[in-house]
């Protein structure tokens, strides 16, 4: 394989020193279509579900008797309260990405 060809994909796709390489869907391989270059915050809301996940939905634990929503971002922690139901703790959560413009897949 010849690093040309990545090279100038890579400068026509926003390469900078401050950005890393980014798979969009972290499912799926490292391919033109699927990377891109992203910071530290876009790729750390890009994460997918860890087998350690017991809702489901990234941001959404169970925690004393209720569904507890919560969005990193910038290294800080944002609780945005609990919830009686899942679908209401993952509707918050969403709706607080959606207003705020942060890069997330809809859960």
């Amino acid at each position: 394989m010849s690093f040309e060809p990545f090279m100038e994909w890579s400068l026509a796709n926003g390469y900078t020193d401050r950005l890393t390489l980014d798979r969009i869907d972290s499912s799926k391989g490292y391919s033109p279509e699927n990377c891109r270059y992203a910071d530290y915050n876009v790729q750390a809301a890009n994460r997918r579900i860890t087998d350690k996940n017991t809702s489901g939905h990234v941001g959404v634990s169970w925690d004393r008797g209720r569904w507890c929503a919560k969005v990193q971002w910038k290294k800080k922690q944002i609780h945005l309260g609990r919830f009686k139901t899942i679908s209401d703790a993952v509707k918050a959560r969403n709706d607080y990405l959606d207003e705020h413009s942060l890069p997330h897949l809809r859960a």
